[in-house]
């Protein structure tokens, strides 16, 4: 979705003729994108640059508060999601504002989510999805299945992070090892969300994104927690390969699967880890699949380019800089076997030069994406300097 609206509020505005039609001529400027470059920087001619795109996304804004401005409650959510408000102002509101003051339940799910992936404290992060799960979980049925979808896939995010920092039960039973429990746990929260949402694109690239930080956190914690070799991400990288994760399992096909970043978050991840772990064949492995995915999903651009953009996310960013990483190891590595092609110049030129911007380029609701392109080189450098060690031996 181009302009994200929480369903509440959709629900009140899906019938004006105004609004849907602004909404439709955003949609078809973007469409007529057809490279990254375009694409990423269409979001930051919504704020500056662009007179037109600013001023058509201006007006959405404008008639969307006026036709809002008689409830307050979804004024608020309207303001708290379109990134009007700062970490310490939705902190304050959480804490002491109610109904009165426009924050009712699903307004303090929504300013919880927010502080959660605008704080740049990684401690208060944390605080705040423990407290998200607790909210939701002490949240009765009948109340919860009137939220907004979104409110439901941020519980499945949240309470996958929550598993995999405090999941300490490590003794495997038989055939029934420590990893498959995890992954079956954590694939079962996916599934209770999409029994909720009835909606799987939404769904699995949420899951996606909560897999990959939920691996992330458990190989932050691999230390305390006694895993001292890499058996679980071996197990993991086996479920990928037997189809757990691959279009050959009906129950987790979706629209985008060829042609999101939730895939491509997920085996750099793991690709990292393997790779500066010295675990070079489980490595390579992580690469050829990341090589074929990016090249499938360039067979396409269009629906990639599209398909980067769902509810609430816009990933065009994220992809283009993991894109941008894996370019410039497979070069490094300079192996027939991982040659990342089908890009056309123009993307190509792009993603290896220093236009490729930090953030997710002025996004609606302003977020920034974890994985900033300084991130990003500084583990592409950690990975070069590995992969010498692999070929000189």
């Amino acid at each position: 979705m181009i302009y994200y609206l929480p369903e509440r509020i959709y629900e009140i505005l899906k019938d004006n003729n105004e609004v849907t039609n602004k909404l439709k001529n955003l949609e078809y400027k973007f469409s007529e994108f057809d490279n990254f470059k375009d694409y990423i920087s269409g979001y930051s001619r919504l704020e500056n640059g662009d007179p037109e795109m600013k001023a058509l996304h201006n007006e959405i804004d404008n008639l969307i508060k006026n036709l809002l401005y008689d409830k307050p409650i979804l004024l608020k959510e309207f303001s708290i999601n379109n990134g009007d408000l700062s970490v310490d102002d939705m902190i304050n509101m959480f804490n002491f504002f109610d109904e009165k003051q426009g924050i009712d339940l699903e307004n303090k799910f929504y300013l919880l989510s927010n502080i959660i992936n605008k704080s740049e404290d990684h401690n208060i992060s944390e605080r705040y999805i423990e407290t998200y799960v607790s909210l939701y979980e002490t949240t009765l049925d009948n109340v919860k299945k009137d939220l907004s979808k979104y409110i439901h896939l941020k519980y499945m995010y949240s309470k996958i992070y929550i598993i995999s920092k405090y999941w300490i039960d490590f003794e495997d039973t038989g055939e029934n090892t420590w990893i498959s429990r995890y992954l079956d746990t954590v694939y079962a929260e996916c599934i209770k969300a999409y029994n909720i949402t009835n909606d799987k694109d939404i769904t699995l690239n949420y899951y996606l994104e909560a897999l990959t930080t939920g691996i992330k956190r458990l190989n932050y914690n691999r230390e305390y927690n006694k895993l001292y070799d890499t058996i679980w991400l071996n197990e993991v990288m086996i479920h990928i390969e037997l189809g757990l994760l691959s279009n050959n399992d009906d129950e987790i096909n979706f629209q985008y699967e060829e042609f999101n970043s939730g895939y491509l978050l997920l085996l750099d991840e793991m690709a990292t880890i393997f790779c500066l772990h010295s675990y070079k064949i489980p490595f390579l492995f992580i690469l050829g699949y990341i090589v074929k995915y990016i090249n499938n999903s360039f067979e396409n651009k269009k629906t990639l380019l599209r398909g980067l953009s769902y509810y609430d996310k816009v990933n065009h960013n994220m992809y283009a800089l993991i894109v941008s990483k894996y370019l410039k190891l497979t070069e490094f590595i300079n192996d027939p076997k991982y040659k990342i092609e089908g890009l056309d110049n123009k993307d190509r030129e792009y993603f290896l030069s220093d236009e490729l911007c930090n953030l997710s380029a002025a996004s609606p609701n302003k977020l920034q994406e974890e994985r900033t392109k300084d991130s990003m080189n500084l583990s592409l450098q950690a990975m070069i300097d590995k992969c010498k060690e692999f070929y000189e031996k």
